[in-house]
């Protein structure tokens, strides 16, 4: 299987011309300590909320104090994390 990278940050130019970076749905993900790979199983399957929305999308995103939330997958006592 080919090792992918994915790029987890939005950024965007402000009216002054300052980069400005926007945390992702991946990357508070991550950020939770799961996998990219296990990240994206848990969007491509929806299990993943941002404020109460589902989100499929890696690059949505979800700067704090949104709340992520994900249930995970094939855990033995069927445990939710909250981000």
């Amino acid at each position: 299987m080919p090792n992918e990278q994915m790029v987890v940050e939005m950024i965007e130019i402000s009216s002054n011309g300052v980069a400005v970076v926007e945390r992702t749905v991946m990357e508070r993900l991550v950020q939770s300590g799961i996998t990219e790979e296990r990240a994206l199983q848990h969007l491509r399957d929806g299990w993943v909320r941002v404020d109460d929305e589902p989100v499929t999308d890696p690059s949505h995103p979800a700067e704090p104090p949104t709340r992520v939330d994900f249930r995970m997958i094939a855990e033995p006592y069927g445990d939710d994390r909250h981000t």
